[in-house]
């Protein structure tokens, strides 16, 4: 399976290495990226806050970015990857008529 492309010349998404081999990849972007992820969960616990995510193009980048953080458990509660548009729909709730005015994205 390939890998999306988010646009930014030699990085996948969520500043993974070219490759897509981990979720905070190599180099200043996988390193950036990394600290992201941390600091989003230090502020997710300070505020007694957990998160979720729902992802389709990342195929799951933003999930594995926060659970490569040592304790993420404490914020991080799951997260859904919806690929297909008929999942969208019925695993995420996302309406039928939202997704047919503006696409599966």
């Amino acid at each position: 399976m390939g890998q999306a492309d988010s646009g930014s010349a030699g990085t996948g998404p969520a500043g993974t290495g070219p490759t897509g081999t981990g979720s905070a990849g190599t180099g200043s972007a996988g390193t950036a990226a990394r600290e992201l992820a941390a600091e989003v969960l230090r502020l997710l616990r300070e505020a007694g806050w957990t998160v979720a995510t729902a992802e389709s193009l990342t195929g799951g980048l933003v999930a594995a970015a926060l659970t490569d953080i040592p304790g993420s458990s404490v914020a991080f509660r799951g997260g859904v990857v919806s690929y297909a548009t008929d999942l969208k729909a019925r695993l995420l709730g996302v309406d039928g008529e939202t997704l047919a005015e503006h696409g599966p994205v």
